[in-house]
Parts: C-alpha cells; structure tokens; sequence
C-alpha cells in the first residue's frame, strides 16, 4: 500500500507537472482558400480548408510532429467522417484515369474539366443527407439544388488559372457554354455519382435525386444553341491541299477517300495495311483495318476500310523502308523531307556547324537561356513518333485561313465521305462503310441529298 506523501506542498506539485503541448490551429488562406498549419516558422498547406482531406492531413501532420490527436479530429475519425463532392472527385478522376489509360486522353481531359468545374463551386458540400439532428446546415450538403445552380452557372462562368501552380479561380465565359456541352456535362456528373453509389460513397437517395434534375431544353436557357455539323464541300477540300505539308496532305486525301476517324488514320502502322486484303470482283483490295476502334469496348467487329488503287498510290510512298510497327505518317519525315529541300536549296557551302546534331545543341541552349528568363521551368519533350489531332486540326486551319475558305476540323471530313457514299449507294452502304454497327448514327453524318429527292420526285409519276 502506498501513501501520499505530505512534504511536498501542493503547488510545487502542480508546477512540476509537464504542461500539455497545444498543436498549431489549422488557419485558412483567405487568398486561395486552401488550410495550412503553422509549424516552427513554416506553412504547411494542407489542401482545401473545411474539406475532411485537410483536416486528416492536419490530424496526421500533429500527430506526427507533437505524438498527439487533436480532439476534433480524433472525434471525425471516430465517428462517419462525412465524405465531401471533393473526395468523390478524387477518387472518381483516380478512376476516370486508369479508365481510360489505353489511348483515350481527350476523354480523360473532358472528365478532368467537368470535375474541376464541379470541386471549385461544391467541393465543400457534404455527401450524406442532411440530418435534422446534426450540427450542419441542409445548405452544406449537396442536393439537386445545388447541381441545377451548377448547371446554370458554368453556361456563363468557367473554372480558369494563371499558370501551372496557382489556385483555380472563376470568370465569365466570353460566349455562354453550348447548350449540348451544358447537358453532356450535366450527364458526365450524373455518372460520377452513379459511379460514386456502386462504391458506397453516394447514398442512392442522392443519386436518385440528381437523376431529376432536368437538361436544358433548346431555346429555353441562356445557353448557346450549336449549329449542326455540316459536311466540307470538297471544292474547300481541294484548296487546302497545296497550303499542307506532304505527309498531312496524305492524310487527308486518305481519309477524305475511305471516311476513317482522323485518329485512326495518323496512327496507322504498316502493319495495319492488309495488303492480302480481299478479292472482289475477281479484283484484289488492300483493307486498313486499325488496331483500336471506338466500338471495341462493345466487342464491335470493324470491317476494316477498303483501300482502292488510288488510295494504294497515296500509301505506297510513306511505306518504303518501313518496318511493321512503324507508323505510315510521321513528324520525323516530313522533318527529313523539309531539311532535304533547304539543303537543296542552300547556296552557301555547309560548314561543320551546321551539323544536325551541332544545331540541336544550340536550339536546346537557345531554349533553356528563354526559359531561365522567363522564370519558368524547362519542358523536355521527346520527339513524337506520329501526328496527334490537334497538330492535324491546327495544320487544318492555317491551310483553310492561307486558301482563303472557311476553317473546318479534320471530323467534318467524315461527314463529306458519309453524304457522298449514301447518295451514290444508299444509307445501309454508308452505315457500313463508317463501320456503324446500326443505322441511327448513320443519320448524323450522311446528309440528305437534294439531287436524291430530286430524282425520286421524277421517278413518280405525276398526279394528273
């Protein structure tokens, strides 16, 4: 049995007592509205402040430094710890990458755009319902109300920033959103918190509820209406031809021949091209059948496209010395093609200096004393092995504005291939032509034919 000792008085007692450490408070950035933490003269930021991320990284942080909880966290982590919009948009984009990670990035950019819009304007809302008996406001948790004001909102505003690094901030749009890009945004959402529900972080209340609130109808909102997409007059086609480098040339004489996507046709390899192909008519057909197709997620079967003796003559130039997987159209020929014409064309001797890999040497130089400059970190870029889309679109536009005709994106050649193939055959060989399992997305891109109608008015007889 012990006994108190009675010689020490009681406040000596209390001032050899260690005093409890008090953590930092977790402070907010009025600027940027992102949480930080104040430790040993340093700012540590902790993600958006009022969202559960921050203050986990906070209690874990403390917990760290000082071998303690706070209490509110201790509490949050015992307890439901009220998952905000924010954690469904993080684990929802962690999804959306691995998703489509085999050669789908504007996909993963538009569901970037789309989740960005919706964490900037209701990161901070809660996930569950609203609970009369909870300290929280109704306000505070997310609802259909809460999507229909986002709806509207980004018609108008958009989500933007400076430069790499800075926070994100709101500004008006310089023409409201298209109505179409309003409602497929508004889709994409709903996905995510369907998504959200198949891993337990959305209440089915909740998506349920989402699931009511309404697109914008046509001439019914602000938005602004799209006009359809039109096929490209093939006199616009033949101008812009001579403005295009060689290989892009190529590229679009194809594709206006055989109607594939423009992605399919820049990533065309040798080895794609079929040259056994079919006979048809006692005639023998290369087939260019590409290696990913956006049916195949369906276990769609392309047909391939034919590649006539015209098409053949356009290939067989960018097919010679090439292995199977090399890639028919490539940046680093076409840049090979256009050194040979300056060397052709240089009148002065070529001194050592003017080596290849001598002027590298110096454009790298050139470009790490800009960027020094500028202040901005210097990007390494690996030379490509094909042409993207948007080099193609870009390429596209420059030809359109340098001929004089109305710019037009490389998709709208899809359309002029679709409207010719159903005037000259009818809808179901155009259907097939584009690889179109049915008929319904046929009618998007094959345009009615007045000469067709005309001609069927005529083969009627008239009513005396």
């Amino acid at each position: 049995m012990t006994t108190k000792r009675t010689d020490v008085p009681a406040a000596a007692t209390a001032a050899s007592r260690p005093r409890p450490v008090k953590p930092p408070a977790l402070c907010c950035h009025k600027r940027t509205g992102r949480a930080f933490v104040t430790i040993d003269g340093h700012q540590h930021y902790l993600g958006t402040y009022g969202t559960s991320e921050a203050a986990r990284s906070y209690g874990a942080l403390i917990a760290e430094r000082f071998g303690l909880m706070p209490p509110t966290i201790a509490q949050e982590a015992a307890r439901d710890p009220g998952r905000t919009v924010s954690d469904l948009v993080a684990a929802y984009a962690l999804h959306v990458a691995d998703y489509f990670k085999n050669g789908h990035p504007s996909q993963i950019a538009h569901e970037t755009l789309v989740l960005r819009h919706l964490d900037h304007l209701h990161g901070r809302l809660l996930l569950r319902p609203w609970d009369p008996r909870s300290p929280t406001r109704p306000e505070d948790h997310f609802g259909p109300m809460h999507l229909e004001a986002w709806r509207d909102l980004i018609v108008t505003h958009r989500v933007v920033r400076d430069a790499e690094g800075e926070p994100f901030r709101l500004e008006p749009r310089p023409e409201p959103l298209a109505r179409k890009t309003a409602n497929d945004w508004l889709r994409r959402v709903r996905v995510a918190f369907r998504w959200g529900v198949a891993r337990e972080l959305v209440s089915p209340s909740l998506w349920t509820a989402l699931e009511a609130v309404a697109s914008l109808r046509k001439n019914r909102s602000i938005a602004r209406e799209s006009r359809k997409v039109r096929a490209v007059p093939l006199h616009h086609i033949r101008a812009v031809l001579p403005h295009l480098s060689p290989a892009l040339a190529a590229v679009l004489r194809v594709q206006v021949s055989i109607g594939a996507r423009p992605g399919e046709v820049l990533g065309m390899r040798v080895a794609d091209v079929d040259r056994q192909g079919v006979v048809v008519d006692g005639k023998p057909e290369w087939i260019f059948r590409p290696a990913a197709h956006k049916g195949d997620w369906r276990d769609d079967v392309h047909p391939g496209y034919p590649l006539l003796e015209a098409d053949r003559a356009i290939l067989e130039p960018f097919l010679v010395g090439k292995g199977p997987d090399d890639y028919v159209f490539s940046p680093r020929d076409s840049e090979a093609y256009r050194n040979a014409l300056r060397r052709q064309a240089r009148k002065l001797k070529v001194w050592r200096a003017h080596a290849p890999e001598r002027r590298r040497a110096r454009y790298a130089q050139r470009q790490a004393e800009r960027c020094r400059a500028q202040g901005r970190p210097r990007i390494l870029r690996a030379p490509t092995l094909h042409y993207s889309v948007d080099v193609y679109r870009r390429a596209l536009e420059r030809a359109c504005d340098a001929a004089g005709v109305p710019r037009f994106s490389p998709h709208r050649v899809r359309h002029t291939v679709a409207t010719r193939i159903r005037a000259a055959a009818g809808v179901d060989a155009a259907a097939q032509a584009l690889g179109h399992k049915g008929l319904d997305a046929i009618h998007i891109y094959a345009e009615a034919s007045i000469e067709t109608v005309v001609r069927a008015r005529r083969a009627v007889p008239a009513v005396s």
